[in-house]
């Protein structure tokens, strides 16, 4: 999955995806480290960022430093989980169920650039878009707090090998949207 705003080289999956694909990680993010230029990412945002990456670390007891805008996961894993947010709370659950189901989490740094020319952002662009998805996040929050799930643990991951591939039910997924 990758926010589709033009903030984030596709190029930038690859090293993602290999971490996968070698089985060190059950779910890859990439976090926002480096804009590449002043004023990409906004004080509020980054600041907004922040705040839920550490009560998403404190909840999962897994630190976390973004709250990933690409994330790289088998498919058959990630429906296993049965997520349920289908708005803005998609990737406070997806951290969140992968980390209390045990799941192996990495980050790697990408670089942040500006969004497509003519865009905005419909969290941080707008007051109403706050707010909805503050209020999506807090939906999430309170219904992971309420109702545990059960853990669902990923599927084993490919050994290392040089000459193994995956098998096709093994092929990681990204999906942009």
């Amino acid at each position: 999955m990758m926010d589709c705003d033009g903030s984030m080289a596709v190029g930038d999956i690859v090293q993602l995806l290999a971490h996968l694909v070698e089985g060190r990680a059950d779910l890859v993010c990439g976090r926002r480290r480096r804009p590449v230029a002043s004023g990409v990412w906004p004080w509020h945002a980054r600041w907004g960022n922040q705040v839920l990456a550490r009560l998403i670390s404190l909840g999962a007891r897994h630190r976390l430093r973004d709250i990933a805008p690409v994330r790289v996961a088998r498919r058959a894993d990630l429906l296993a989980l049965q997520l349920t947010d289908r708005r803005c709370g998609y990737p406070l659950e997806t951290l969140l169920r992968t980390a209390e189901s045990g799941w192996r989490i990495s980050e790697f740094d990408i670089a942040y650039h500006p969004r497509a020319a003519g865009t905005r952002s419909k969290i941080t662009g707008t007051a109403r878009g706050t707010a909805t998805a503050v209020r999506d996040f807090a939906a999430v929050l309170v219904d992971h707090l309420r109702h545990p799930r059960p853990v669902v643990p990923p599927a084993p991951g490919p050994q290392r090998t040089e000459d193994r591939r995956p098998a096709q039910h093994e092929q990681p997924v990204a999906v942009s949207g």
